[in-house]
């Protein structure tokens, strides 16, 4: 079991989706922001 942490920050919505389903594919726990304000907070 992978219990690793990902912050994925994209301004384009549907990499962010797609990232997201691939990595929780492999049992990551998966964060998205949009900007690098959104990142930051």
């Amino acid at each position: 079991m992978n219990n690793s942490k990902l912050l994925l920050v994209d301004d384009e919505p549907l990499n962010l989706k797609l990232y997201d389903k691939m990595l929780k594919d492999f049992q990551f726990q998966v964060f998205t922001a949009s900007n690098g304000q959104e990142c930051l907070e």
